[in-house]
């Protein structure tokens, strides 16, 4: 609360903001080299260290990219942010600093195989194109993309099955087909939230749920891991849900309020464009439960 309210009344300074996120992107870049070096370099030792951290290595056809997260959904995320943020500065500078982040992160998000930060890319790259105009920039983006697939698919096995089966398994968890395991946590935690529409309390669902509980623990909610929303009303109860989302409406109509008065301010329809596809990308994933990502998602 107290940092909602120091960053509700601190001024709006552009270039401050600017190089905040010119740095954070630098890091992503890094964590991006780091991931494709441990990927193409070090499968073995990668792998160790996966299952040394407590997770285990996942594949859909190939092996997923996780950098030093070893997680990928999360470095998918970012990754995600810093090709959005490497597009954005293409549409307005078109220097070629920003054309080779972007390949690096594409690579990235091609081997995470996480359809949500995937998803969210499109969304925003779609968006930056249609509100910037920039065509030529947009092509040569385009035509990185199509290289880097073709490349792939033409040195890497069952590479060219990923993007069918992303969308495939989109659709059946877009129509909640059974057998399809979001599909599934999404029945179950929905169950959860009828037996207890209260909540079950702080760190009795999401990722902390599954962390420090098992299966079978009474009075939790073992499988909200895979919606924001649903998370949070499992620990809060519905009125928790309410109050998250009366505080984000709210914060997306003063900063739409804000576009409006401002509408030269760049920056801001780029931070305005994250603000709306992250909390779409909420619906599928429950990403703000990992510290790292929460601290950027309150900024």
């Amino acid at each position: 609360i107290f940092y909602f309210f120091g960053r509700y009344f601190h001024p709006f300074d552009k270039t401050l903001l600017n190089e905040f996120l010119h740095w954070i992107l630098y890091w992503i870049v890094t964590l991006a080299l780091i991931g494709i070096v441990l990927y193409f370099g070090f499968p073995s030792t990668t792998a160790k260290l996966i299952h040394w951290s407590g997770g285990r290595q996942m594949a859909y056809y190939i092996p997923r990219m996780t950098s030093i997260f070893w997680t990928p959904a999360l470095f998918a995320s970012f990754v995600s942010l810093g090709t959005l943020f490497s597009y954005f500065n293409i549409q307005l500078k078109n220097e070629l600093k920003y054309y080779i982040f972007f390949a690096v992160f594409c690579t990235c998000l091609f081997f995470c195989v996480s359809r949500g930060p995937l998803f969210t890319f499109l969304i925003g790259f779609i968006a930056i194109t249609l509100i910037f105009k920039q065509w030529k920039r947009f092509f040569i983006s385009v035509s990185i993309i199509v290289s880097l697939y073709l490349f792939f698919t033409f040195t890497i096995d069952s590479f060219d099955k990923i993007l069918a089966w992303i969308f495939s398994s989109t659709l059946d968890t877009m129509m909640v087909k059974k057998g399809i395991t979001r599909a599934e946590l999404f029945i179950r935690t929905l169950h959860d939230l009828q037996t207890n529409p209260f909540g079950f309390g702080f760190g009795k669902a999401g990722i902390l749920a599954t962390r420090f509980f098992t299966e079978d623990t009474p009075g939790i909610s073992y499988y909200s891991t895979d919606c924001w929303y649903l998370k949070i009303a499992c620990e809060t109860g519905i009125l928790g849900l309410i109050s998250y989302l009366v505080l984000i409406v709210g914060h997306g109509w003063m900063l739409s309020k804000y576009l409006i008065q401002h509408k030269k301010e760049s920056l801001l329809i780029f931070i305005f464009i994250l603000f709306i596809i992250f909390n779409i990308e909420n619906i599928v994933h429950n990403l703000p439960d990992y510290f790292l990502l929460s601290n950027f998602y309150w900024l």
